[in-house]
């Protein structure tokens, strides 16, 4: 009796351990943490987009809608589809630029996202993207993962109505990145990275406090700001653009075009508060 209690008993404590070790475990998330919804800093994750739709679908119309180009067709030297963002069936979203010629017409062809016309808007937190930009080739191509503020709000120069962050913008096609913040006035950081070619995906991320902004690429800190610091609600932007921007080329020049199509792969974008 007194045996068959006490391996009862050693049974039941095993059968809580177990239950123990597998309610805290959680499960691996798709990319560079698996601490479940925190992150390395313990804070929660509050909106999250792992990109693992089917092969071939559109991007999630809870979470996200197409840029229109601010209503303009073409914007800037691009006209805007739904048909160039999609997933590749991997967990990852894909991006494309691409020419398109119609009786002798050329029309240069991309999709961007935000998560303005969804009502996906943020104060405050961490904010990371982690994508590929190796197989971009073509100068005259401009990828960006950014924060903006409603309307004309991010230029009127009141921190309150918003600003425009731009945790991340890449155009020269080499290792140059930078990070920018806009609001009436403008200030920015180049960083020169060793391996964004490398044909890996790699990190960028924005810590936004109240009274600063840190930049990060692959968790270094690249960059901390202190001045003009938006105060208001921002949406968040995954822009493949068009335009020879900071002189890095043009996407008319048939060196360039040549290269076309070109694809920018993302493969999440996360916050945490």
């Amino acid at each position: 009796m007194y045996y068959n209690i006490l391996s009862m008993n050693k049974s039941i404590f095993i059968v809580i351990l177990l239950l123990f070790f597998s309610c805290d475990k959680k499960p691996p998330l798709h990319g560079d943490y698996d601490e479940g919804n925190l992150d390395d800093n313990g804070r929660q994750m509050i909106w999250n987009d792992e990109f693992s739709g089917a092969a071939g679908s559109l991007p999630d119309p809870i979470k996200w809608s197409f840029f229109d180009g601010w209503g303009n067709v073409p914007y800037r030297d691009a006209i805007y589809t739904t048909d160039d963002a999609y997933m590749d069936g991997q967990g990852h979203l894909v991006i494309r630029a691409r020419k398109e010629v119609t009786n002798s017409v050329t029309n240069y062809k991309t999709s961007s996202l935000w998560t303005r016309v969804t009502k996906n808007d943020f104060k405050y937190g961490y904010f990371k993207c982690r994508f590929k930009c190796s197989e971009l080739q073509a100068k005259g191509l401009w990828v960006a993962f950014w924060l903006f503020a409603e309307g004309s709000a991010p230029y009127d120069g009141n921190m309150n109505t918003g600003t425009e962050i731009d945790i991340f913008e890449y155009a020269y096609m080499n290792n140059w990145m930078q990070g920018a913040v806009h609001w009436g006035s403008s200030a920015s950081m180049p960083y020169e990275t060793s391996n964004i070619r490398d044909g890996g995906f790699h990190t960028v991320a924005l810590e936004w406090k109240e009274n600063e902004l840190i930049f990060y690429y692959d968790g270094i800190q690249f960059w901390r700001y202190t001045d003009n610091v938006s105060k208001g609600n921002q949406y968040i932007m995954l822009t493949l653009e068009i335009e020879d921007v900071w002189g890095a080329g043009s996407i008319s020049d048939p060196g360039n075009s040549a290269l076309l199509p070109d694809y920018w792969y993302v493969d999440y974008v996360r916050v945490y508060q």
